[in-house]
């Protein structure tokens, strides 16, 4: 099953969950306008394992985001860069050659999904094509989730992020308010050495000290051997520990290995609940001094129009009543009973062009003869005469029709 459409006619949640209501497994491409606007989306069994850009290999930008969260060294980051173009390495790789953490490293691929969908939910045009085939992925660091809680999680955060109203740029300096000092409660009284007693000799404490000889091949295993996890911690915990005063928005999203969107719905609720501050605040980006500046321009366009539109319905007024200050001349035109025939006709010949118009997109070419009109009810019977009992004259000729008045309608 070859599925590809245009994403005008479908948005890319739709897409997504039109092709995991097959339970199929393969990869669905998306390519949108721009040069950078190109994902692929992995699909197993109809389970979402992960979606990332195909501007650059996935294990390279991994990479890069591991060398900003100082997971790994330089020397380290130049060791995997170079064995991603020679020797093909993976994200599976990283944890069994260098010491990063399989939940770090988890939590980092999917903060890159949530970042692909984000992208993909903005794009407006472009094409999708699902190719069936199998995928391979690493199930301890792509564990396969339900397509609708990721698509309903992506939705959320990006809807918080968007109706909390961010205004801080990647440069903002954030820091953490004082907690105030909690009291230490008083030591309990002891009790007197009569009635407790003697009180136990404690236990000495033994040091012994053992000598290990590790043999070569042993010691690159120690080496080679994953890290310790580290004890998990909520995103806001994260954030929180890093916000010294020193590090920016741009630096702390770096290093957290958390999607962008993420880390400003943590920065919100960290600033609603009163446990950080801003330091520093550049003023508003370039960008938003443009928005400013179109809104001001869109403001005075506002207010010309409206002015032009008051002077008009004045001059309006004043046309219609009997004052005329500035002496404008009135043509009268005799309301007689020739014109008031050419009136009502000129009227119900454009209302029939207009009627001939309608059945040609509707059926592909214009009618036989007026009468047609009337039983697709598209017109009224009264409609096809002239005041007063006359009938148009109607005629096709090459595809194309005549429409004349009676003659006593030109007089």
């Amino acid at each position: 099953m070859v599925l590809k459409g245009s994403i005008g006619t479908f948005d890319i949640i739709s897409i997504i969950q039109m092709v995991a209501s097959q339970q199929v497994t393969g990869l669905l491409h998306i390519k949108g306008p721009g040069k950078n606007d190109i994902f692929d989306v992995l699909i197993d069994k109809g389970m979402f394992v992960r979606a990332f850009p195909t501007t650059e290999p996935s294990v390279t930008s991994i990479a890069r985001r591991l060398r900003k969260a100082e997971l790994l060294g330089a020397g380290q980051h130049k060791v995997l860069t170079t064995g991603i173009k020679k020797e093909s390495m993976t994200e599976s790789d990283i944890p069994k050659r260098f010491s990063v953490p399989v939940s770090a490293l988890k939590r980092l691929i999917l903060s890159v999904t949530y970042e692909s969908l984000h992208s993909m939910y903005a794009l407006r045009s472009g094409t999708y094509e699902f190719e069936p085939r199998a995928i391979e992925y690493d199930p301890q660091l792509c564990e396969p989730m339900n397509t609708e809680f990721v698509l309903m999680e992506s939705s959320r955060i990006l809807d918080e992020v968007i109706h909390s109203n961010w205004k801080y740029r990647d440069d903002t300096i954030f820091q953490r308010t004082e907690e105030p000092a909690r009291e230490t409660p008083p030591p309990a009284p002891r009790k007197p050495a009569e009635a407790a007693g003697p009180e136990p000799a404690e236990p000495e404490e033994e040091f012994v000290i053992e000598r290990t000889t590790t043999t070569a091949p042993e010691k690159a295993d120690a080496v080679q051997k994953q890290a310790p996890e580290p004890a998990r911690k909520s995103p806001g915990e994260v954030i929180l520990e890093m916000t010294d005063g020193k590090r920016a928005l741009g630096d702390i999203y770096s290093m957290s290995l958390l999607s962008k969107n993420e880390v400003i719905l943590e920065f919100v609720s960290l600033l609603n609940a009163g446990k950080i501050s801003v330091l520093h605040a550049p003023e508003h980006p370039a960008v938003l001094r443009k928005v400013s500046a179109f809104s001001r321009l869109v403001d005075m366009v506002k207010g010309a129009a409206m002015l032009i539109v008051t002077i008009a319905i004045l001059l309006t007024i004043l046309y219609y009543s009997k004052i005329n200050p500035l002496n404008v001349r009135e043509e009268k035109v005799a309301v007689t009973y020739s014109n008031f025939l050419k009136f009502i006709g000129t009227y119900q010949q454009i209302k029939l062009t207009n009627a001939l118009e309608m059945y040609k997109l509707e059926y592909g070419s214009y009618p036989p003869n007026l009468r047609v009109l009337v039983e697709h009810r598209i017109l009224r019977s009264k409609d096809l005469t002239f005041p007063y009992g006359s009938e148009y004259y109607y005629s096709l000729e090459d595809g194309n029709y005549i429409l004349l008045a009676p003659k006593y309608a030109a007089k």
